[in-house]
């Protein structure tokens, strides 16, 4: 994970670079775009007016069509990608037993500017928006920075004023009994609870984008951090398809009836009242 080994990602804005790997009759799925532009909306809004950081893969969809809405607004460099898989691997297995990939994780945080002093001395707080379920990876993400933090003699509590997790959760039918992942683990205990947000999606478009939806990108797990396997383009049926549709997403965000749609999505009664968001609307609409 040096500074020219992260996994290969082709540039969807760019067509010239795609070439016939566009599909001239590949149609979206308008149920797909409806889901994206609804979850999109809510992670601007239960953002505090941070920076987003989308974490590893399952987003990607609703990345790629952010970029397109609002890349000509003040909000065009708030969007970063941090594409690494965790799922079952621990901060401290991995600091232990592959110390050069630890170091090579920590370079990969320091040049997305997410480390511990930029996020502390960033004005602006940083978000983590990734699809949740029990929270784990979110939890080794927070005791990185949070060990790091405190290795630098840091303020890891000033620090964590500045961390939001956002999480994209399954529906459920609520009730008072109602289970919440953020309840269930120690170190949530350690930030404000207005700090922690979920976004419920319906059945369909979790699993999708959970378990189910190609992507262009590989996962990118711990043991690839030292290697160039991820370097490489991967030119699979599935692979193109995911691409294909991450092109119509972000042509679709770019179009300005969709911004209008996402606008009147983005406008309830509740976000109405936020002055900054109210001035973000008006940049994605002009």
């Amino acid at each position: 994970m040096s500074e020219t080994n992260f996994p290969f990602r082709w540039k969807i804005e760019s067509p010239d670079e795609l070439g016939s790997l566009i599909k001239s009759d590949f149609e979206l799925n308008e149920q797909l775009l409806s889901d994206v532009r609804y979850c999109a909306a809510r992670i601007l809004a239960f953002s505090q007016n941070s920076r987003l950081v989308f974490v590893g893969r399952s987003l990607d969809s609703v990345h790629d069509y952010l970029t397109a809405i609002l890349e000509n607004t003040s909000w065009h460099n708030r969007l970063l990608r941090l594409n690494i898989s965790l799922y079952g691997q621990s901060i401290d297995y991995i600091r232990q037993n592959h110390p050069k990939s630890f170091a090579l994780l920590k370079k990969y945080f320091e040049e997305l500017v997410i480390d511990p002093t930029a996020i502390k001395s960033n004005k602006i707080p940083t978000s983590f928006v990734d699809v949740v379920y029990e929270g784990g990876t979110y939890e080794q993400i927070f005791r990185l920075l949070n060990d790091w933090s405190d290795e630098l003699e840091n303020g890891s509590a000033e620090m964590n004023k500045k961390i939001r997790f956002i999480g994209i959760t399954l529906r459920k039918k609520t009730s008072p009994n109602t289970w919440r992942w953020q309840q269930q683990t120690e170190w949530t205990k350690y930030l404000k609870s207005s700090n922690i947000k979920n976004i419920s999606m319906d059945y369909g478009f979790w699993h999708h984008v959970a378990n189910y939806q190609p992507k262009i990108t590989k996962s990118f797990t711990p043991k690839m951090w030292e290697t160039e396997e991820s370097e490489s383009p991967n030119y699979s049926e599935e692979t193109i398809k995911a691409l294909n549709e991450a092109h119509c997403l972000y042509n679709a965000g770019k179009s300005k009836n969709e911004k209008q749609l996402f606008v009147k999505e983005l406008l309830n009664k509740q976000s109405m009242k936020l002055d900054w968001l109210r001035n973000l609307a008006l940049e994605i609409k002009t």
